[in-house]
């Protein structure tokens, strides 16, 4: 199979990213609980960590924009995003938008799978009562 090597210095950038999440302000000791455990969450504590989820998001994109916003020597080319190992082309920020997008897809085809099953539901209830 194929394993892919992160280097140290991707490491270190990723623990300071992991750091600065855990010691945000939004971060307090209940999304740290929620945060060890997932199967035994009920839907408010799921929905208070998706929203503490798009903030550190939020709060990356900030970190990052300000990395990446220092102004360019112009004898310096432009860095070229890295490539898979399949040659795909596709970047870290690639993979990371895709991830996201796959997780906000799957979250709305739940979403609409529940609707569906709910519809039903209250078909079922309106053909018995009618019925009566």
């Amino acid at each position: 199979g194929l394993s892919f090597r992160v280097s140290d210095k991707e490491e270190v950038e990723q623990q300071k990213l992991c750091d600065g999440f855990l010691n945000h302000d939004a971060t307090n000791e209940d999304i740290k609980a929620c945060l060890t455990d997932l199967k035994v969450l009920n839907k408010a504590d799921f929905k208070r960590l998706l929203q503490w989820r798009l903030k550190m998001q939020t709060h990356r994109d900030i970190l990052l924009n300000k990395t990446t916003d220092t102004p360019m020597e112009e004898d310096e080319p432009a860095e070229e995003p890295t490539t898979s190992g399949d040659g795909t082309g596709t970047g870290e920020r690639d993979k990371d938008a895709d991830d996201e997008e796959a997780i906000q897809n799957e979250i709305a085809e739940m979403r609409a799978k529940k609707l569906r099953t709910k519809k039903r539901q209250l078909k079922k209830l309106r053909a018995e009562a009618a019925k009566r």
